[in-house]
């Protein structure tokens, strides 16, 4: 009895037990067995035709041009690395467009690990570098995937949705049609770098799983969508960067969970859903920028049965969060924001210090260090600790100069940093190379856009450039250069203002200062008196109390009365009186 059951052990050990490794090396002695570096074989597929299911098969560094490699029940094969050990596709090696390596035993698990696979895409007719037909559970990590069809394509077998694991992780993937194409099959895509697709990033038709952590570089040429999800199983969409597509960033269907995902400069929607009926849908916590139509929304007429839309940034996208009027009343938006996220650069969008993403996610979930989430793909349970770089802003934009009644006008683009403490207007009467304190005309609050400037004379060249400074003293690379001649400028009284007039402070309503800019005849000098009144009638402040001849002029007020205290938010009067004028502008300071 004892020696049968003994007997029984043996027989139920499994195959594993008995493995083999084998090697693949140019160095090698290419002799049988090929089981050391030593002796190993010149091919993978001199040792494919030896190796048995659960064997390992180690490659070492430098080019190899198999084809068709079918991996067995639990085989593992390991490349030196994928900037090493490369299985290069060509037309003489691989006429008939074979994949490099197929899978199509189901069963125990296979591993592909440390390899560059190489196809000659766009060669007509092409080759997927891996397909996988109807296995268990398959191990793909740590592979470089370029030139291809299909990176990597999977296919379901006989039976669909099959709940077995297969895992994609830390790969890189380039020049293919779609890097990561897969059919029926719940799957974990997590860690890889996908760029330069023209179809699509990750397709998963008919299928369930997890998408990851996954960054996928800008594909201008992508005419599809960058990652494309739909079943009516349940699929979680985490801490993805999808940037740069020519059509869709990401679009899913069915029952599902965005979070945490950064998706920007799309040039269709940023991320779209649809749904099979009484559908779960949560978006919450992502970032959705600069996409040339919706930002997140749908263009299904169905409702779902849960949709909750959540502490999402959705800033500079073409029109608003959805483009379909359902009845959204019973949804939450709650901590909704429309502001820049401040990102290190386009391409890298870890948040700088100062963004209003910061500790802005939905309170129950948690960062790495146990703080508040971040909105983005650097937030939440797979973001990551890092410290806010605190950047300078960018260069403001747009600066014109422009004449109008005798004075220079000067505009400009709103930066959006949420930092952003002041501009400095530097003017010189030559071009201005860099900044410099000696050439400073103003000091300009954060919410105004424009400055008059009033000290000028007729026949003189001014060159303009503009300089931003957030609140910690950081400042931005000078604006662009504008320059203008001040002509019909100067004591010809021809030239001169014919009126009285008082116009609207700017801007208003104001939070720190205002601009106040009147104009006087031509009718000598004269005692002039500017002064602040509040809704009751008491006066605040005079602004100015002197004799003033004809001409344009410009008078700021900073929201302090006669002993330079704040005063209160509320409406105010600017009351100017000169000879016998008198007018009164109202002016709203709002705190």
């Amino acid at each position: 009895m004892k020696r049968w059951l003994f007997l029984t052990a043996v027989i139920l050990l499994p195959g594993n037990l008995f493995a083999t490794t084998y090697y693949v090396s140019h160095t090698g002695s290419n002799t049988p067995p090929y089981t050391s570096w030593a002796t190993a074989a010149d091919s993978i597929a001199t040792v494919f035709a030896l190796a048995q299911p659960y064997d390992t098969v180690r490659v070492g560094t430098g080019v190899y041009t198999d084809s068709n490699l079918v991996l067995k029940l639990g085989m593992v094969l390991l490349g030196s690395g994928m900037d090493s050990t490369m299985l290069q596709l060509t037309p003489t090696s691989n006429p008939d467009s074979a994949p490099i390596i197929l899978i199509e035993c189901k069963g125990d698990s296979q591993k592909i690990e440390g390899f560059h696979l190489r196809g000659d895409y766009p060669r007509a007719g092409g080759q997927n570098l891996i397909l996988v037909r109807d296995t268990s559970h398959i191990f793909v990590s740590f592979n470089k995937l370029t030139n291809a069809v299909a990176g990597i394509e999977m296919l379901a077998g006989l039976t669909p949705y099959p709940v077995d694991a297969t895992e994609i992780k830390n790969n890189v993937f380039s020049n293919c049609r779609t890097a990561i194409d897969i059919l029926g099959r719940s799957a974990l895509i997590q860690g890889n770098i996908i760029s330069d697709v023209n179809y699509r990033a990750i397709s998963c038709v008919a299928s369930a799983g997890k998408i990851i952590s996954n960054i996928c570089l800008p594909s201008p040429s992508v005419f599809s969508a960058q990652i494309i999800i739909g079943s009516d199983q349940y699929k979680e969409l985490l801490n993805n960067i999808v940037l740069g597509s020519g059509e869709y960033g990401i679009i899913a269907n069915g029952n599902m969970r965005f979070e945490n995902n950064t998706v920007a400069y799309n040039d269709f929607n940023g991320i779209t859903f649809f749904f099979f009926g009484n559908d779960s849908v949560l978006a919450q916590n992502n970032i959705s920028i600069r996409n040339k139509e919706v930002g997140l929304g749908t263009d299904d007429t169905t409702k779902p049965g849960f949709l909750s839309v959540r502490y999402n940034d959705l800033w500079k996208n073409r029109r608003s969060p959805f483009n379909n009027p359902i009845n959204w009343d019973s949804i939450d938006f709650e901590g909704k924001l429309s502001k820049d996220p401040m990102f290190v650069d386009s391409l890298d969008v870890h948040l700088q210090f100062g963004s209003l993403c910061i500790d802005a996610g939905a309170p129950e979930i948690k960062d790495p260090d146990s703080s508040r989430s971040d909105m983005g793909a650097y937030g939440g349970l797979f973001g990551a600790t890092y410290v806010y770089q605190d950047l300078p802003p960018k260069a403001p934009d747009s600066l014109q100069a422009f004449f109008e009644d005798s004075l220079i006008h000067l505009t400009w683009a709103a930066n959006t940093e949420a930092d952003l403490g002041n501009y400095f207007l530097y003017r010189d009467r030559f071009s201005i190379p860099a900044p410099n304190p000696a050439l400073l005309l103003a000091q300009i609050p954060a919410f105004s856009l424009q400055y008059l400037d009033t000290q000028i004379i007729g026949g003189e060249t001014y060159f303009y450039r503009l300089e931003a400074v957030d609140t910690t003293n950081h400042k931005s690379p000078l604006s662009n250069e504008v320059s203008l001649v001040a002509t019909g400028v100067g004591d010809n009284p021809q030239n001169l203002p014919r009126t009285f007039e008082l116009f609207q402070n700017y801007p208003n309503p104001f939070n720190s200062s205002t601009q106040i800019r009147f104009r006087l005849p031509p009718e000598g000098s004269h005692p002039a008196r500017l002064e602040v009144y509040n809704s009751l009638g008491q006066k605040i402040k005079t602004l100015l109390n002197e004799p003033l001849s004809g001409g344009n002029y410009v008078v700021f007020w900073d929201g302090r009365d006669e002993g330079g205290n704040s005063v209160s938010s509320g409406i105010y009067f600017a009351a100017l009186r000169w000879r016998d004028n008198r007018k009164t502008i109202g002016m709203v300071l709002l705190k």
